[in-house]
């Protein structure tokens, strides 16, 4: 089994300008949803 990880960002939808920082996850191929921490998505008011 091989383990890689991507960089992501992720962005409030109804307001675009805000965006996290990239950060580094391990990438679950079998995942249907993806999970980030939750201090992330507040800092953009997810």
């Amino acid at each position: 089994m091989t383990v890689f990880k991507v960089k992501v960002m992720a962005v409030n939808p109804k307001s675009t300008e805000k965006v996290t920082p990239p950060i580094e996850v391990l990438v679950d191929t079998g995942a249907e949803v993806t999970w980030l921490p939750r201090d992330l998505l507040l800092q953009i008011a997810i």
